[in-house]
């Protein structure tokens, strides 16, 4: 058997460029986790901008960050000048800068690399102290509560930022910008608050402010789940291309020795159809590493649109439009299969092969289902800590009824004592120690705003129970 030496060197430089695309898309999730980290656990804007400059200089390795906001927003461009807001360093902020050219085109949408900083306009106007540490910079902007605000990266050294660079920045500024609008609103919604308690009033409002804020982290703490799996099955697909990266070094030292014996040339072939099959499972276009940071990029996309629906509103806007009605089953279990995986529990899933398309809102019909299964899992998961023994299944099922669905998410967990099934979907009520009731609640706010129906069937304790949603196939235009 002869073997092409340059052939395997050739293969073995392809599977190190497949790592190196491999470990560029797990840093690239672990900003998007990052960033979703930054919407739950910063108390207030100034906190969360400096917790997104921290971040920033820590993914792009550069020396400083800084954010720039127009001083007033009715001023004509060129007597605008731009407050710093935020930054790594004082130094930035101890003037204000010139609104110039340059950063009149990132405000208009066009990011900016600037290679050489003593050429820009902006930054001859400024100190000394600014200039010696401003070798190159990154800017780009994104919406902030009432304008358009920029984010400067800063690296004293010269032509430091690459395309890399900027692609991760633009998939951080959404999320950095939903960020600062969450975080106002709940600000603005606090004060409210605070001041109608001072005034023992409207005590409703307050109520579905609640139920409006819980509904958010509700919804985003699932999808985080989710995401937080996908990552898991990343770092497994690491840690296989990183195993045979090991294998393949050893090949390349039998090729440097001289011509291979015959048990080398065995171990070669093996290693060479494992070597493939294995890259073909993690690192092709439809491979585990594609899937995994598509899944990231679902999970992310989905919680941007929760905030959108609920900014600023008690209820969310229904936008309907057609889908897959299994593929948006199957998108809304993947989401939390992590969690199912934890907890032992087998899904099935029934679709009614007649069935293809539904015109709804296909965003709030996902964080509709999401709550019930993960009701189902809560009630599974509660049931086993009183020490009964069940089977841990929950089957999602969906039927064609002339021009209705049912949708039935049926568990063998808890159960629900008569008593309490006229009450369950009431905010607030929960059947379980631990439960909160705002994922029910929630989900039958949308049915009911869909005009479908939602009930509850159970034989009471440790009985399991049935959750069966009756939804319109195309939801009528108001």
């Amino acid at each position: 058997m002869v073997v092409d030496n340059e052939a395997v060197r050739e293969a073995l430089i392809n599977l190190e460029r497949s790592r190196e695309k491999e470990q560029l898309m797990r840093e690239q999730a672990n900003s998007l986790l990052e960033g979703l980290e930054i919407i739950t656990s910063a108390s207030g804007t100034e906190d969360m901008l400096s917790r997104l400059l921290q971040m920033v200089t820590a993914q792009l390795k550069c020396d400083d960050a800084f954010i720039l906001s127009p001083a007033e927003t009715n001023q004509q461009p060129e007597e605008t000048m731009l407050n710093c807001i935020g930054t790594t360093d004082p130094v930035f902020s101890q003037h204000s800068w010139l609104y110039g050219k340059l950063f009149q085109r990132v405000h208009a949408g066009q990011p900016v690399m600037l290679f050489n900083t003593e050429q820009a306009e902006e930054w001859k106007q400024q100190s000394e102290v600014v200039r010696e540490k401003s070798g190159s910079a990154l800017l780009i902007s994104f919406p902030g509560v009432d304008r358009q605000i920029l984010i400067c990266c800063i690296s004293q050294d010269r032509a430091y930022f690459t395309k890399g660079h900027l692609g991760l920045m633009q998939r951080l500024v959404p999320i950095a910008s939903h960020a600062l609008h969450t975080l106002y609103i709940n600000e603005q919604l606090q004060c409210e608050i605070d001041e109608r308690n001072r005034l023992e009033q409207y005590s409703s409002f307050q109520a579905g402010i609640a139920e409006m804020n819980t509904s958010i982290l509700h919804n985003i703490g699932n999808s985080i789940t989710g995401a937080q799996g996908y990552l898991l099955k990343l770092e497994h697909a690491r840690k296989n291309l990183f195993g045979l990266v090991k294998v393949m070094s050893s090949v390349e030292e039998w090729l440097e020795d001289g011509p291979l014996s015959a048990d080398q040339q065995h171990k070669l072939q093996q290693v060479s159809h494992g070597a493939a099959k294995l890259l073909k499972k993690i690192a092709t276009e439809d491979g585990e590493i594609a899937q995994g940071v598509a899944a990231l990029e679902r999970s992310n996309r989905h919680i941007s649109e929760i905030i959108q629906m609920q900014r600023g509103v008690s209820r969310p806007i229904l936008t309907a439009s057609w889908f897959k009605i299994d593929e948006m089953v199957n998108d809304t279990i993947s989401m939390v299969a992590e969690t199912i995986e934890r907890h032992g529990i087998f899904v099935e899933v029934e679709i009614d092969r007649w069935l293809e398309k539904l015109y709804l809102p296909r965003n709030p019909m996902i964080q509709m289902l999401l709550n019930l299964i993960k009701n189902s899992v809560e009630s599974i998961d509660e049931c086993k800590r009183e020490g009964a023994t069940i089977e841990g299944k929950i089957t999602v099922s969906v039927t064609k009824v002339e021009e209705w669905i049912e949708l039935r998410v049926e568990d063998d967990g808890m159960g629900i004592d008569p008593e309490w099934a006229p009450s369950i979907f009431k905010f607030g009520q929960s059947s379980k120690r631990r439960g909160t009731g705002f994922g029910l609640h929630s989900a039958a706010n949308f049915i009911t705003g869909v005009g479908g129906s939602i009930e509850v069937e159970s034989a009471g304790h440790h009985q399991g129970a049935v959750m069966i949603v009756q939804l319109p196939i195309e939801m009528a235009e108001h």
